[in-house]
């Protein structure tokens, strides 16, 4: 028994319709259109019966009736011949349109006309309820009220012998109606059922159960409009740096354990926004207002909540690289990084331009840190723009020598003689005039066109020095900057070895400056490339020591001729910057690498890498 009553329960209030309001609503439309047409026969048949002299006030109220619903009908028409978009609210109009029918016909059929059977109310009342589709208890409770408020108003206006003649009709009609209610209403409700369980196998995710991201779009825009969240939603791109090592670590079942994992954090922190997942480890949100700025913190302790509990270990703080070993075996954390791109939606563009803006952001750069957002916006518009013209326009800067060589002079510390220098790059551009190498070093490191620029920085220094030799004029040595895809599938040695027999300059006058970041990033390959140029008589220097995240430890294992100290040690020149300084100095002499400082600017600095025995 207690089955059968909880089974009736879940009948009468389908919870489950919720997600089925869009169909529901479709179909409710149709039945708008099919609504005047029966409301028309019902009507013209009361109006035969009330065809005499004593019943002209009724007669005339139905025509007025049968006006008003031939316009609704002529509008409903009208609308849908126009392409309009449709309803989203056609269960609550049917409920509306069906108000002022059913009460003029209770009126007519009552006070207008207390001495006949009030058969055209009678027909709305068995028709009517039947044409909504919606949740049980919601069309009982229509078919309760109208019933409800007829007995009361026959009592008063109608005399006994038809009161009760009302009363038995009304009980048969109510019966069939019920009964009628019950078994279309289900019939319809579990076809609505099946065709959403048949269309969702379409619109989700095996994997995770969120929208997939065909559905997605579809639906984004559909709210969108609907809800006019123009200007106050953003499409949140979400995507993992560093998967690929993950799976290999712990295979891919656990990969899609995460992602699932991940799935579940994302409707905890956006219920009720639309979320989807468009594929790998690619997930992507639809959000009102700017909850989203302060929701960081929270999706990374429940991320670290999930790898606490699952593999005993967090996630890593530092930075995630492709380039970097996954863990090492002492390293307790989990080497996972998660980005993130924003992009707002407004009229100019379409949710699918969003998330496509939004993905474009979210992959425009490495990031560095757990979790890193960045958001589309006139910044980013600026950053690649200029980004398009660097790519477009390097290799005309380079064939119509546009990219020029600038000397810094590199001194020692005590004889304060010029024994070096270091050739920086700089581009002339005919249209932006002179590019400043923050704007084009990175772009074409970031793309891996950097090698253009350094090759071709190496050879202008040696056509120099066959200038400066044929001068007569003293030579020496010239620092040159390689990157760190300078290296990928190409031998670099050899090439540079290559150039100076071009140009015959002795390999002791070229010395290559390779970043301590592009070292610790892939210290294996830049190892191998430092012996390479040792045994070509090349020296090598590591740039920018101190930048990054490298110790004195890394002193003894380092195969670098020189170390040049980052010019952030003396921008804030203090004494514990002082202690810092003076520590690598020491620790660098003691294994034999010689030291250089940049950004040497003051004479209080000069006297104090002296006196450390810098240089």
């Amino acid at each position: 028994m207690q089955k059968v009553i909880r089974k009736f329960i879940q009948w009468l209030l389908a919870p489950d319709l919720k997600d089925c309001r869009d169909e529901i609503s479709a179909r409710n439309q149709q039945s708008l259109y099919l609504y005047p047409g029966i409301c028309i026969v019902i009507i013209a048949l009361n109006i035969l019966n009330q065809c005499d002299g004593s019943l002209l006030p009724a007669v005339i109220i139905n025509e007025v009736l049968v006006c008003f619903v031939a316009a609704l009908f002529c509008w409903l028409l009208v609308r849908s011949q126009k392409g309009r978009r449709p309803f989203h609210h056609a269960t609550a109009l049917l409920y509306l349109f069906e108000t002022p029918v059913m009460l003029v016909a209770l009126f007519t059929n009552t006070v207008l006309d207390s001495e006949s059977w009030a058969l055209s109310y009678l027909l709305f009342l068995t028709t009517m309820p039947i044409l909504i589709l919606d949740v049980p208890w919601h069309v009982l409770l229509d078919l309760f009220f109208w019933t409800a408020v007829f007995i009361p108003c026959c009592y008063v206006s109608k005399p006994s012998d038809v009161f009760h003649s009302d009363m038995i009709h009304l009980s048969l009609c109510f019966v069939c109606a019920l009964l009628a209610l019950c078994v279309v209403l289900t019939s319809r409700l579990e076809e609505v059922r099946s065709y959403h369980r048949l269309l969702y196998v379409d619109r989700l995710d095996d994997e995770t159960g969120l929208f997939n991201r065909k559905y997605f779009l579809e639906r984004a825009a559909q709210c969108v409009q609907r809800d006019s969240l123009y200007g106050n939603a953003y499409i949140l791109y979400y995507d993992f740096t560093g998967m690929r090592a993950f799976n290999a670590e712990y295979g891919f079942p656990a990969g899609d354990a995460l992602l699932s994992a991940f799935a579940k954090i994302l409707k905890g922190v956006f219920p009720g926004d639309l979320a989807a997942r468009f594929g790998e480890d690619h997930f992507v949100i639809l959000t009102k207002g700017n909850a989203w700025e302060s929701v960081g913190d929270r999706i990374i302790d429940a991320l670290n909540d999930y790898f606490v509990s699952t593999y005993g270990r967090k996630l890593t703080t530092d930075a995630v690289s492709d380039f970097d070993p996954y863990h090492d075996q002492d390293d307790n954390t989990i080497h996972l990084s998660l980005r993130s791109g924003v992009c707002l939606v407004d009229r100019k563009i379409s949710v699918n331009t969003a998330c496509d803006r939004a993905r474009e952001v979210c992959h425009s750069r490495d990031f560095d840190h757990t979790y890193s957002v960045r958001v589309y916006d006139e910044t980013y518009k600026e950053e690649v723009e200029n980004e398009n013209y660097v790519l477009s326009h390097i290799d005309t800067a380079l064939r119509n020598g546009r990219i020029m060589v600038y000397y810094q002079p590199v001194a020692r510390a005590m004889t304060e003689q010029i024994c070096g220098e270091e050739a920086l790059a700089r581009w002339d551009d005919p249209k932006i005039g002179i590019f400043a190498p923050y704007k084009f070093i990175p772009v074409l490191e970031q793309h891996k066109q950097l090698y253009k620029v350094d090759l071709f920085m190496a050879e202008q220094v040696l056509k120099d020095f066959a200038v400066k030799q044929a001068a007569g004029l003293a030579l020496v040595p010239v620092s040159i900057n390689l990157s760190r895809n300078d290296f990928d599938g190409r031998d670099m040695p050899h090439l540079i070895a290559a150039l100076c027999e071009k140009y015959h300059c002795p390999h002791n006058l070229l010395d290559i400056e390779i970043t301590e970041s592009a070292y610790t990033a892939d210290p294996e390959r830049i190892d191998r490339a430092i012996d390479a140029f040792h045994a070509l008589g090349f020296k090598v220097w590591m740039d920018d020591f101190g930048s990054g995240y490298s110790s004195l430890n890394m002193l003894q294992d380092t195969k670098f001729d020189l170390i040049k100290l980052d010019m952030r040690f003396l921008k804030d020149f203090d004494k514990k910057n002082e202690l810092i300084i003076s520590s690598i100095l020491t620790m660098a002499d003691r294994v034999g690498i010689d030291t250089l400082t940049e950004g040497v600017e003051t004479k209080e600095e000069k006297d104090f890498l002296k006196a450390a025995g810098c240089g």
